[in-house]
């Protein structure tokens, strides 16, 4: 409400995304989208979950929120089979972000709590240009570190793995697993 200490955002939409990370395979899932928030204070939103903006000044912002790390079923495909579940868990962010002008960069840092136990580092920056009173365009790019223990969960292949699927064994390491731009 204007004025008022709530905002809601109530919304659907449809996301374009690999069938699960790491697949060349791309599906189409409809859904809701959520954002509310309370004196910019507290939020729940689909991608940090709930939380808590700590500092929020013009140029600043911290916060902590607590959501959701989607996991994995080998049964979601068949190139899966043998290699497992990775059961959803809780993600922990800590995050943070300076404006400066039409600028802002940011970074969020998450750890899984359970699924692969992963930690991941986004740092984003963006640009907000006004195009009219009522329209803004808003650009920006981000990239996402993660380490060895979250790789190896989505993306190796352990020797017990390899004997149950029949992929060759693969190790991997800690590494930028995406690289986002949005307009």
């Amino acid at each position: 409400s204007p004025g008022g200490d709530w905002t809601f955002v109530l919304g659907a939409g449809a996301q374009v995304a690999p069938s699960y990370e790491g697949s060349d395979k791309f599906s189409v899932t409809p859904g809701p989208f959520v954002s509310i928030n309370w004196r910019d204070r507290v939020f729940l939103d689909m991608e940090r979950g709930i939380g808590v903006n700590v500092v929020r000044t013009d140029a600043l912002r911290l916060g902590v929120s607590i959501g959701l790390a989607p996991g994995r079923d080998e049964d979601d495909e068949d190139h899966l089979k043998g290699l497992g579940d990775i059961d959803t868990a809780a993600r922990g962010h800590v995050f943070g972000s300076y404006s400066f002008g039409m600028w802002q960069i940011g970074l969020d840092v998450a750890k899984d709590f359970g699924g692969s136990e992963g930690l991941q580092i986004r740092p984003e920056m963006s640009v907000k240009v006004p195009l009219s009173e009522s329209w803004t365009l808003s650009s920006g790019v981000s990239a996402t570190w993660a380490d060895d223990d979250y790789m190896q969960s989505f993306f190796g292949v352990s020797p017990s793995q390899s004997r149950k699927s029949g992929l060759e064994r693969f190790d991997t390491g800690s590494g930028f697993k995406s690289v986002d731009f949005s307009v």
